[in-house]
This record gives structure tokens, C-alpha cells and sequence, in this order.
């Protein structure tokens, strides 16, 4: 009787399909299933738990963990089907596998996450966050000290500024109009032979300008804008000459100057100094033909001279007072050196002196009278016998500064 029960419970809870051999060891297989499965799933919470202790007492340390290459991290286990007979059974055996291969392929455990790992595996790289940890700890772990940035304060470039005025200007052209006396004697008068002439010559008109040039202006660089080149130029209109005695009688005449040089131009408040070096030739020629007698007694001058000199302004408002001066060391005296006095020697200077007015932004009206002097020191010789002579230029000038 006990043993229909037995096949009537059988034939109840068997599985379509499965071989009766498997029914004794059903009823037992679930609980053990449970029981199976419980204890996989606190060993894996226990694995993480030390995992995250290391990770902890790492940190502490301030050493650096290299961590492995992060890979998706494989799918949970499905449960197990709610099913008897052998067909529960070979689940089981799937978790139990299913179990196992996920506790040996934790990719956060810490034998996968050690250091050794990373070193004696050679292809494995730190990321960013282990090599910034490693960059702010020193050698032996301890933290490192936090360097501090200073900004610096750039300065920038003050914007050139220029004076006012013609003491700013980068370029200045002055047409002149200009009247001169000019004197000429030996020492002693007309010399001891009696065969030298003086010349005088009462308000000569004479035309020319001037032209000054300063590039550091121009380019706006303050190191060289004192830096300049100035260069001046005049001539005599019409004139001609004749001798006291035959007063009907003329002769053409021409007188010009030329002045080149490198001026330095420095300014002070109201205040303007300039300071300049360079060459300059006086020609004066008389057109006396051969054949008369006048001939033997007044000569050509051409001198060629290196002058060095100072010019002076001060600005009361829109006037300014003007002062100047200059050395001319005299390099050769044209045909009365050469020929006349061949062992003849000179020097000379100037003097001026005058006003300018400011009637525009940018011109401004002068007057000046000027002064320059030659003084020559002469060896008599056979034919002409003298010890001196002075060459005297007085006059005055006029003319409009435009500058930019």
C-alpha cells in the first residue's frame, strides 16, 4: 500500500519527458539548490568588502595603484527556473559553474589590481587620475608641497609721445631771404706791394632754405628720435662788382654757401638745444678776364670748412627766442691759398641771434641777424706781401618754418 503512495506522488510532481530514475532525488534538490546558491553570494560579498579595505590602506600609504583596463562587467547570474526533478538539478549546476566563473573573473580584486601585476605584465599603462595622483606625491609618498603660481604684471608700452611744436617735428622747411654785407681786407691795408685789393659789397640779396630731418620722429622710436639731418642752402641774385675807379665797368659775380650735417636735438621743458657737426663750402668768385689789370690784384675765395656748433630756443608761449653760435675749422681757401699764399692758413665762426613766432599749427614766421668771420693768416712771398687778412659777413635773415 505504502509503495502506491509512493508512485501516485511520483506520478504527480514528475516532469514530462524525464526519466522516472530521477524522481527518488527530487524532493531533496530545491532546499539544496537554496542552500547552494546562499553561501557563493556572501563569499562574494566578503571578496568586495576586503577589496575596498585595500583600496583604503592604499591611499592612505600615498602610493600609486595601477589599475587594469576597464571592461564591461559581466551580466548577473539568471536565477535558477523553479522546476523539479533532474532538470532542476542540472540548473543548479549551471549557478554553481555560473558562480564560480564570476567570483574568478572579479575584476576588482585586488590580485588583478596590484602593482605587481602592472609591472611584470610590461603592457599595461596607468590612467590620468594615477598619474596625477603620482605627480602631486613625492618619491617616499608624502604629499608634495602645493607650488604657487605669481602672475606678473605686464606693463604695457607707453604710446610714443612728441613735443610740441618745431621741437616735435620729424621734417621742417624754411625758405630764407637774406640781406648781407660782406668786407674784405688785408693786413696790413692792401698789403706792403701795393698789387692786393679789399672788396666790399653793401645789402646783397641772397635766396635759399633750409631743410631739417629727424627719422626717430617719423617711426615713433624715442631712442633715436633726437637724431637728425640738416642741410641749408643760398646764393646771391644779380650781383656784380666793379672797381671804385672805373665805376661803369662791371664784373659778374657769384656768391653761394652750402652747410651739411648731423644735428642732435635735445628738448627740456620749454627749452631746445641742438647741437650739430658737419661740412660747408663759401664761394665767392669775381668774372675778371685775363687781360686786365684787375686780374692780378682780387682773387676767388672758396672755402671748405667742417663746422661744429650749438643752437639755442626758449618758447615764451607762441614766441621763441632764438641764440646760436659755431667753429669752422677751414680745410682750404680756394685760389688764395693756393696760388697767392700757398702757405696761407684760416679759421672762422658765426653768431646769430633772433626771434620766432607761431601764426599756424604748423608754421611759424623768423627774423635773425647773423654774423661769420674768416681770419687768415698769410707768408708773404716774392710777388705779394702781406700778413693777414679778415673776411667779414653781416646781415640779417627772414623767412616761414613749416614743419610736420
Amino acid at each position: 500500500m505504502q509503495h502506491l503512495w509512493t508512485l501516485a506522488i511520483a506520478a504527480v510532481f514528475a516532469w514530462p519527458g524525464e526519466a522516472p530514475a530521477a524522481l527518488p532525488t527530487t524532493p531533496a534538490q530545491p532546499e539544496a539548490s537554496v542552500r547552494a546558491d546562499e553561501p557563493v553570494q556572501v563569499a562574494r560579498r566578503k571578496k568586495r568588502k576586503k577589496k575596498r579595505r585595500k583600496k583604503k590602506r592604499r591611499k592612505k600609504r600615498g602610493g600609486t595603484t595601477a589599475v587594469a583596463p576597464a571592461e564591461p562587467a559581466p551580466p548577473p547570474p539568471e536565477p535558477p527556473p523553479e522546476e523539479t526533478g533532474a532538470g532542476e538539478a542540472g540548473a543548479e549546476v549551471d549557478a554553481a559553474a555560473a558562480g564560480d566563473s564570476n567570483e574568478s573573473a572579479d575584476w576588482g580584486s585586488s590580485d588583478w589590481a596590484s602593482p605587481d601585476w602592472a609591472s611584470e605584465g610590461g603592457g599595461a599603462t596607468t590612467n590620468s587620475s594615477s598619474e596625477a595622483r603620482l605627480e602631486e606625491t613625492g618619491s617616499d609618498g608624502a604629499e608634495a608641497e602645493p607650488v604657487e603660481e605669481v602672475a606678473q604684471e605686464v606693463t604695457p608700452a607707453e604710446p610714443y609721445r612728441k613735443a610740441k611744436g618745431v621741437a616735435g617735428a620729424f621734417l621742417l622747411f624754411s625758405p630764407v631771404y637774406s640781406g648781407v654785407n660782406r668786407n674784405f681786407a688785408y693786413s696790413p691795408e692792401n698789403g706792403t706791394s701795393d698789387n692786393l685789393r679789399p672788396y666790399e659789397a653793401s645789402y646783397v640779396s641772397m635766396v635759399g632754405g633750409r631743410l631739417e630731418f629727424y627719422p626717430g620722429v617719423l617711426l615713433g622710436v624715442s631712442a633715436i628720435d633726437v637724431l637728425g639731418v640738416r642741410a641749408g642752402y643760398r646764393m646771391a641774385l644779380g650781383l656784380k662788382s666793379a672797381a671804385r675807379t672805373q665805376p661803369d665797368v662791371e664784373y659778374g659775380t657769384s656768391w653761394n654757401e652750402l652747410d651739411v650735417d648731423l644735428a642732435g636735438r635735445f628738448v627740456f621743458g620749454d627749452a631746445m638745444v641742438t647741437a650739430g657737426a658737419g661740412f660747408g663750402m663759401l664761394n665767392f668768385n669775381l668774372d675778371v678776364p685775363g687781360s686786365d689789370p684787375l686780374s692780378e690784384q682780387v682773387h676767388d675765395l672758396g672755402y671748405q670748412y667742417v663746422r661744429v656748433g650749438v643752437d639755442l630756443r626758449y618758447n615764451l608761449g607762441e614766441l621763441g627766442v632764438l641764440a646760436g653760435g659755431a667753429f669752422r675749422y677751414v680745410l682750404g681757401t680756394g685760389e688764395l691759398g693756393d696760388s697767392v699764399f700757398p702757405d696761407s692758413s684760416a679759421i672762422g665762426f658765426d653768431a646769430n641771434a633772433g626771434v620766432a613766432y607761431q601764426v599756424l599749427r604748423f608754421a611759424e614766421l623768423f627774423a635773425s641777424f647773423q654774423f661769420t668771420q674768416f681770419m687768415h693768416s698769410l707768408t708773404a712771398n716774392a710777388t705779394y706781401d702781406a700778413d693777414g687778412a679778415t673776411d667779414r659777413y653781416l646781415g640779417g635773415q627772414a623767412g616761414v618754418t613749416l614743419f610736420f
